[in-house]
C-alpha cells in the first residue's frame, strides 16, 4: 500500500480492518516477505491508518519524511521479517499510537525491530493519554533511536519480553519518558555513542536481566526513572561518557544495584 502526499484518506476503521501483507503463492502458501505493508511519504496531513492486520512483510510500515500522518487505533503489526515500523527524515506531526506490534516469528525467532527510528525529527511515538501506548512484545529490539532525532518524543510505551527494550545509538535530542519495560532478556534500556540533548527520564525498567546501561555513551541525561527487580544490574555504565549525567533514579532490588566503575567521565549516582 503506497501513500504518496495523500491528504484526508482512512484506511481502515474499526470493525472494517484490512489484512495487508504479500498475499499467497499458487499453492496457498504465502509467498516469503518482500515487501512494505504500508510505504508513507511526503505530506500526509489528514491521512490516517488504522485498525489493521499488517502481517508477513519484511517491513510492515516504511515512513520516509511522511509528515501529517496518524498512526492509530488498534493496527496490529506482526511476523513482519526485519521491522514493524520504520520512520525516517523529516515527520512533522506524525504519531505512532495505540498500536500493537509482535515481533514472534515462525521457528521461534524474533523480528530485529519494533519501531525503527532514523533521523526521524519532530514526531511522537506513543501518548500520555489512554489508548495511545503503544505495545511493542517480543522482538531482539523494541524501538531503537538513531541518528538526529530533534523534536521527536517517545512517551507512554509499554515494551515486554524483547530482548532490548530501548536502544539509543548515537540518538541526539530526543525524549523518551514515562515508558513501562519489562521482562528484558538482554537490557531494559541501552545507550551507545554520542546521544547529546537525549533525555530518559521517569521510565520504568524492571524485571529484566540489565536495567539501565550506558556502554561508551555521552552526552545523555538521565533522571527520575525506577529500575527494579533485575536479575544482573540496574545500572550499568563503562567506557567513555563525557557529558553523561545519571542522577535522581530509584534503583533498588536488583542482583546489582549500581556498578559504574568502569565508566570515564560522566556523572553517575552511587545510591
Amino acid at each position: 500500500m503506497l501513500l504518496d502526499r495523500v491528504l484526508k484518506l482512512t484506511l481502515g476503521a474499526v470493525g472494517q480492518n484490512n489484512t495487508i501483507a504479500p498475499g499467497l503463492d499458487t499453492g496457498g502458501t504465502y509467498r516469503a516477505a518482500t515487501s512494505y505493508g504500508v510505504y508513507g511519504t511526503g505530506n500526509l496531513t489528514g491521512t490516517t491508518v488504522v485498525s489493521n492486520s499488517i502481517i508477513d512483510n519484511t517491513v510492515g510500515m516504511y515512513l520516509h519524511e511522511a509528515k501529517g500522518l496518524v498512526v492509530n487505533g488498534g493496527n496490529l503489526l506482526y511476523r513482519n521479517r526485519l521491522h514493524g515500523i520504520v520512520a525516517s527524515g523529516l515527520s512533522t506531526s506524525t504519531t505512532i499510537q495505540g498500536n500493537a506490534i509482535d515481533g514472534s516469528l515462525p521457528g521461534g525467532a524474533r523480528a530485529p525491530y519494533g519501531v525503527y527510528l532514523l533521523n526521524a525529527k519532530q514526531m511522537l511515538v506513543g501518548g500520555s493519554a489512554s489508548g495511545q501506548a503503544n505495545g511493542i512484545y517480543s522482538t531482539n529490539v523494541a524501538i531503537c533511536a538513531t541518528g538526529a532525532l530533534d523534536g521527536t518524543a517517545i512517551t507512554g510505551n509499554s515494551l515486554g519480553n524483547n530482548n532490548t527494550g530501548f536502544y539509543l545509538k548515537s540518538a541526539t535530542n530526543v525524549w523518551v519518558a514515562i515508558n513501562d519495560s519489562y521482562g528484558s532478556a538482554a537490557y531494559g534500556f541501552c545507550a551507545t555513542g554520542i546521544c547529546s540533548g537525549s533525555t530518559v527520564t521517569g521510565n520504568e525498567i524492571h524485571h529484566g536481566e540489565y536495567g539501565l546501561v550506558f556502554d561508551s555513551a555521552q552526552g545523555v541525561a538521565a533522571n527520575g526513572n525506577r529500575v527494579y527487580v533485575n536479575r544482573q544490574i540496574g545500572l550499568l555504565a563503562l567506557g567513555i561518557s563525557h557529558g553523561t549525567i545519571v542522577q535522581g533514579n530509584t534503583i533498588t532490588g536488583n542482583g546489582t544495584n549500581i556498578s559504574t566503575a568502569n565508566a570515564v567521565g560522566g556523572s553517575f549516582q552511587t545510591v
